[in-house]
């Protein structure tokens, strides 16, 4: 197959895919605000908004180094692949270790109520989940396996429906709806990984080379840098709004910045399926 076709191959699944995700994302978030009212749907959604910015020393820009470097040099893979797992697993602790501290000092100056901080600590294990999850298929698109990834995000959010109407029903709330997307991640990592075990050579393996782990920190940091303006630009506003204002005022803006999300749904396919095959064409 050649180049072209792979791109518009992948293209093709990432868009309907991402467009049926994000449509039944759309209309979950506003059953889940009818379920919640503006006060809980207020602090679930601080929580998680706050929780996801602390991926960004998670990441620190690796997985889109090794989709590139992946797709650039195949036979190079598995090394980096192993490298960035390494240095994934340290850079979660030290982020988890920052998230815990950056909340408590900010709970100092306005103490939060302990649902709040029971949610934040709920939505840690998401990130957790998630981080790893994106490296994985950081492999799968340098080898331009990019359907896999879009048939798994789609049953991802009809998990995390199903989960989360599921514990509504047994009388749970945010911390309920929390739970539902921790178990629909579990289950889309678990898929992840049983995909790169199946359709790849690449195993899991720790490699501890500090010139190399340096080198590739170099090259990841300014795709961190862009991540990091990236990732405040589209969360440190909820936060803000949250200690400023509150929760109701953080449910009413969260619920109207849901449409404008769903609406990048086609150049952010396009993006992710050319970005790999460009790399491999260079």
């Amino acid at each position: 197959m050649t180049l072209s076709s792979v791109l518009a191959k992948n293209t093709t699944y990432l868009t309907v895919s991402s467009i049926a995700q994000k449509a039944l994302a759309f209309w979950w978030f506003t059953y889940v605000a009818m379920q919640l009212g503006g006060e809980t749907l207020g602090k679930y959604t601080f929580a998680v908004t706050y929780t996801s910015i602390f991926v960004i020393v998670m990441n620190f820009g690796l997985i889109p180094v090794l989709t590139r470097e992946g797709a650039k040099q195949p036979d190079q893979l598995q090394r980096q692949f192993s490298l960035a797992i390494t240095l994934k697993i340290i850079l979660t602790v030290i982020s988890i270790a920052l998230l815990i501290g950056v909340f408590y000092g900010l709970n100092y100056f306005k103490p939060r109520p302990e649902y709040t901080e029971l949610l934040v600590y709920l939505a840690i294990g998401i990130i957790i989940f998630d981080t790893f999850r994106s490296i994985i298929f950081g492999v799968l698109r340098a080898q331009q396996l990019m359907h896999y990834e879009a048939i798994g995000q789609f049953f991802y959010q009809v998990a995390v429906v199903i989960g989360g109407i599921g514990l509504f029903s047994f009388g749970y709330s945010a911390g309920g709806l929390i739970i539902a997307i921790n178990i629909a991640s579990v289950l889309y990592l678990g898929y992840s990984i049983f995909i790169l075990l199946k359709k790849t050579t690449i195993r899991f393996h720790w490699l501890w080379h500090w010139p190399a782990m340096r080198q590739l920190l170099l090259i990841a940091a300014p795709f961190a840098l862009a991540d990091v303006f990236f990732k405040l630009n589209g969360s440190v506003d909820t936060v803000m709004l949250e200690y400023l204002a509150g929760d109701r005022y953080v449910a009413w803006y969260n619920i109207a910045l849901k449409l404008t999300i769903t609406l990048t749904v086609i150049p952010g396919a396009f993006a992710t399926a050319f970005f790999p095959a460009m790399s491999q064409a260079l």
